[in-house]
């Protein structure tokens, strides 16, 4: 079950990896810059963010894009502060270096990925 008492389903339409307990970490060690999309299957919003994950992906192909579902990954959201759904986390050289909650736009995600990654 799910963090909200739903079944848990890994059926996320992007195509970014996914991320879990082992390749969480190894996504921040290997890779100087990370963008981490959090999602859960209940989340329609979630799913207008995946297009726009990608698409920035293809754009800056030095930063590694994956993604993260909350509901199977409830310790990882936790220990990173994620509290709702859709939330992109901010990597720098293995660090934490901001978070984008809630429905947004193209535009303010590569405006908060220019910021926190500066790109």
């Amino acid at each position: 079950m799910g963090i909200f008492g739903r079944k848990k389903k890994n059926d996320s339409p992007s195509g970014l990896p996914d991320l879990d307990e082992r390749s969480f970490p190894e996504a921040l060690s290997s890779n100087r810059k990370v963008v981490v999309d959090c999602w859960n299957t209940h989340c329609a919003p979630c799913r207008k963010v995946h297009p726009i994950m990608e698409e920035l992906a293809g754009k800056y192909g030095t930063i590694f894009f994956a993604k993260l579902n909350t509901d199977e990954h409830v310790s990882i959201a936790v220990e990173h502060g994620v509290m709702s759904v859709p939330t992109i986390l901010f990597f720098k050289d293995g660090e934490m270096v901001g978070a984008l909650a809630g429905t947004t736009s193209r535009e303010d995600i590569e405006s908060a990925l220019k910021e926190k990654l500066e790109v």
